[in-house]
């Protein structure tokens, strides 16, 4: 079977924008709309849910890195006191694209299970954005964290900072 997500590939497509677009980059503050309940089911983004991205953050941490802080700071580069930031419900920190791309790859996430906590933060996984599709081509190809840096490095010329250089 064929890969849907493939770097020999990237050359070839017509993708979007090589930047990692983050999820805050919104409205600035002091900006309000007023929409119906019929024009927020027409958008054509997803909104956050906090608290199920917590829920499925600390399932994943669980279930593919046993819970344990070694495995999450050696297969996602991302420290294990900003991670448990990441997982307070008050008080807490939200996670950035970069660390949650991170903890997709070193956990071992599937293509569709990272689109499912990128949804709950805000913003789907967009395989027409150059920095996606090489998320979603090392997921699908298990990918590591240092191959994903690589790549990004490579393909996109954004700079994926390990654990250790943050």
């Amino acid at each position: 079977m064929e890969n849907r997500y493939s770097l020999e590939k990237i050359a070839s497509l017509q993708l979007k924008t090589a930047e990692i677009q983050d999820f805050d980059n919104g409205p600035q503050a002091g900006t309000s709309y007023r929409l119906t309940d019929k024009q927020l089911s027409g958008l054509p983004y997803d909104y956050e849910d906090m608290s199920a991205l917590i829920v499925k953050l600390d399932e994943y941490y669980y279930d593919r890195l046993h819970g344990k802080e070694a495995q999450l700071e050696v297969r996602c580069q991302i420290s294990s006191n900003l991670f448990h930031k990441y997982l307070r419900v008050r008080g807490g920190r939200k996670i950035t694209y970069e660390n949650l791309a991170k903890f997709c790859v070193g956990a071992g996430l599937s293509v569709e299970e990272a689109d499912e906590l990128f949804r709950y933060r805000g913003r789907r996984l967009d395989p027409l954005n150059k920095s996606d599709y090489i998320l979603m081509c090392e997921l699908e190809n298990g990918g590591d964290f240092f191959e994903y840096q690589s790549d990004m490095q490579k393909y996109a010329g954004i700079a994926v900072k390990g654990r250790s250089e943050a």
